[in-house]
């Protein structure tokens, strides 16, 4: 009977970097050029980002080493490097598993026809095995040597996945599902060393022809390097290095200006500008002066959304009436200048049109239109909303005793007003902004007019939050209401699904609750804000709370750490538990704080041991003063009596920090106490009078953290 398998057991090398002598015995370079149609400019940088870090797995996972990776693009081809690959995979060995020992030999030791078959199946010698010891028993055994292939053969199946392997928001297929990518890719360059990597990917074969600017030099032409890429390509006006694309830039802001203006800082305009041509020259257009009446945020977006201009400011930051444009050509003629004066005439006297049309209507006289706009299907209209938001912003003035109640609920009731107007229709990215600036026009308080306008911030990581009182806790009503309707209704993130950007809600009211300094219930609002919701929610409040703490946890967790707090410190306010984000945030900075004191590790060794004695309901009860029989007991009794008052003191006042430092001065007495009183007593009636010490004394230090959590080194 033959019962030879095989169990695959590869050595790999060491590394997988190649060494400098490496390097320089073998100098074949890969070149990998993906050409397509344009690709957008948002996407770009992460697909650059996906294809190295793919390339680089996959051919570390295929044992062919080689040099860092490097990538570069344009809008029309994604392009990767890599200067040194090996010429092929290093040569490995496969332990080989055949028969067992009892299998493959009979009890005189004679091969049996089991072994003889696994020699012939690998087409071996008996003097090429030996007895191995497997955790499984003894077992027949040899040891291949696998030779390294080719890295032109290994490449030549890696390339094809890897590039249909970069993600997208969005893919497009114009042959099979399975070839998707997002655009179509009109070819590939592959080369290794001097020669073409064989391949076809979405029905283009792979060569060394690459193709020049679209416009300028569209010529079709062959490349045997990556420096011949880069010069030809250069020479067809072609700049594939980004970073070289933004100093042109630049420089070019500087030499199409007068020294007294320049282009006002938009670091998200210059980063999509940068992937929006491949030979950039810039070019300086004026506009009319009577489109300066209009506000400086509208005027900025018009010629940002549609345009890609950038907006151009004197020295004091006062907008002028030019506009500097980044064009895709060598050159920039009278005619060209003067289309793009043209178009943003047309676009600067839309937006001035939306203005005076939209203020035929006063806000509150559009509240009645938002019934007739969908906030979510299952959660109504925006006129559900606001009624909604007025309430929750009642709730919040209460709870956070705000002087300007009245003009919280006023801004809350007019804050999605703006979403029926023309102009916010036509440039979405500025509503709440325009909401704010027409309350202006209306003459409505600062305090109300500054809360529509800022109501949606914080919108990504690097905004400041709202800076009024009103506009925060308006902010933090929106984000609630959002975050309790999505998850009342089932709408939950999962991976990297999140429609309704619930992550940035949540991370936003954290940031508001923690830097505003603002104390309200989580539990409170979020059980306000179900009620509000009525029948529209389907599970069951307390789960959907429950979620919402445990969403919650996470965002926390991250915030706070990228606010410097060590994550153990993290770990030691959030498990005492919270309601309260404001609270939370003032006492992990407490504990981060008093750990830097020499006896605090000693305090927190102790409250780890206080933690292991108490277990369950252990330490429940009034303290007994007459069973307190030892001196060390006793003093640590006393102690607690005469610190308590202050201690409490400064928790009622949030003084966390200096209520620590009062706990901190235990030290002595605890040391002593647990050097020379035994807690687990033998009578019943002493052991529990100690254990409801040490739990009076741990309750005192939950209030804070709970410090068994800090990593003592």
């Amino acid at each position: 009977m033959n019962v030879a398998f095989q169990n695959v057991a590869q050595e790999r090398p060491e590394t997988m970097a190649l060494s400098e002598r490496t390097a320089a015995r073998r100098s074949n370079e890969l070149v990998l050029e993906i050409g397509t149609e344009e690709v957008p400019a948002s996407m770009m940088p992460a697909a650059l980002v996906a294809l190295k870090d793919n390339c680089g797995h996959a051919m570390q996972e295929a044992l062919l080493q080689h040099s860092p990776l490097e990538t570069f693009c344009s809008p029309r081809r994604l392009i990767l490097h890599a200067p040194v690959v090996a010429e092929r995979q290093p040569d490995t060995v496969e332990q080989i598993t055949g028969p067992s020992r009892r299998v493959a030999f009979d009890e005189n030791g004679n091969p049996t026809r089991a072994l003889y078959g696994f020699l012939q199946k690998n087409e071996i010698g008996l003097e090429q095995v030996q007895i191995t010891a497997t955790p499984r028993g003894e077992y027949v055994t040899f040891r291949k040597k696998i030779q390294g292939r080719p890295a032109l053969d290994v490449l030549s199946e890696l390339l094809p996945g890897l590039i249909l392997s970069v993600p997208f928001p969005k893919s497009m297929y114009w042959r099979t599902p399975q070839e998707r990518f997002i655009r179509p890719i009109h070819y590939v360059v592959a080369l290794l060393g001097d020669q073409v990597i064989p391949f076809e990917v979405a029905g283009i074969q792979s060569g060394r022809s690459t193709v020049g600017h679209l416009i300028l030099a569209p010529e079709v032409f062959s490349v045997k390097s990556f420096a011949e890429l880069k010069e030809k390509l250069a020479d067809h006006f072609v700049i594939i290095d980004s970073d070289e694309r933004r100093r042109l830039i630049l420089e070019g802001f500087r030499t199409a200006l007068p020294s007294t203006f320049r282009v006002l800082h938009d670091v998200s305009l210059l980063d999509e500008v940068v992937h929006l041509v491949e030979y950039p020259q810039v070019v300086m257009g004026d506009f009319e002066r009577r489109f300066l009446d209009l506000p400086e945020e509208i005027l900025i977006t018009v010629l940002k959304k549609h345009q890609k201009y950038f907006a151009v400011i004197d020295d004091l930051g006062n907008i002028q009436p030019h506009f500097v444009t980044v064009l895709n050509t060598a050159s920039a003629s009278t005619k060209i200048r003067e289309g793009h004066q043209r178009v943003l005439r047309a676009r600067l006297e839309d937006a001035a049109f939306y203005r005076e049309f939209d203020q035929r209507k006063k806000l509150e006289e559009r509240i009645e239109l938002l019934d007739h706009v969908l906030f979510q299907k299952n959660l109504g209209s925006y006129g559900d909303k606001i009624r909604r938001l007025e309430e929750l912003a009642q709730h919040l003035a209460a709870a956070t005793s705000i002087k300007d109640a009245a003009d919280l609920r006023t801004a809350a009731r007019l804050c999605k007003s703006d979403l029926t107007t023309e102009m916010v229709k036509e440039f979405t990215e500025l509503q709440g902004i325009v909401g704010g600036l027409y309350a202006r026009d209306e003459g409505f308080p600062e305090t109300v007019w500054r809360a529509i306008y800022q109501h949606y911030l914080p919108v990504s990581p690097e905004d400041l939050i709202p800076d009024s009182p009103v506009a925060q806790l308006l902010s933090v009503a929106d984000r609630v209401d959002m975050l309790c309707g999505s998850f009342g209704v089932g709408i939950v993130p999962t991976g990297s699904s999140d429609p309704f950007s619930l992550r940035r809600q949540c991370q936003g009211m954290v940031r508001i609750a923690t830097e505003g300094g603002h104390s309200f219930s989580l539990r409170e609002i979020f059980t306000k804000a179900l009620e509000l919701l009525k029948d529209r929610v389907v599970r069951e409040h307390e789960e959907v709370i429950g979620d919402l703490f445990e969403f919650l946890d996470a965002r926390v967790r991250h915030l706070f750490a990228e606010k410097g707090l060590q994550y153990d410190v993290i770990n030691a306010a959030v498990e005492a538990g919270y309601d309260d984000l404001c609270d939370l945030y003032r006492r992990a900075e407490a504990v981060q704080r008093i750990r830097q004191e020499p006896d605090f590790e000693a305090i927190a060794t102790s409250f780890k041991r206080i933690n292991n004695i108490l277990s369950g309901d252990s330490g429940d009860g009034q303290i007994d003063a007459a069973l307190l029989q030892e001196p060390a007991e006793q003093e640590l009794y006393s102690a607690v009596n005469s610190m308590e008052p202050d201690i409490q003191t400064n928790i009622s006042q949030r003084n966390y920090y200096d209520a620590l430092k009062i706990m901190a001065r235990m030290r002595p007495r605890l040391d002593q106490f647990f050097d020379q009183v035994l807690v687990m007593a033998e009578d019943p009636k002493i052991r529990d009078n100690r254990l409801r010490l040490l739990k009076r004394i741990s309750l005192l230090f939950q209030q804070v953290g709970d410090l068994s959590q800090i990593v003592v080194e």
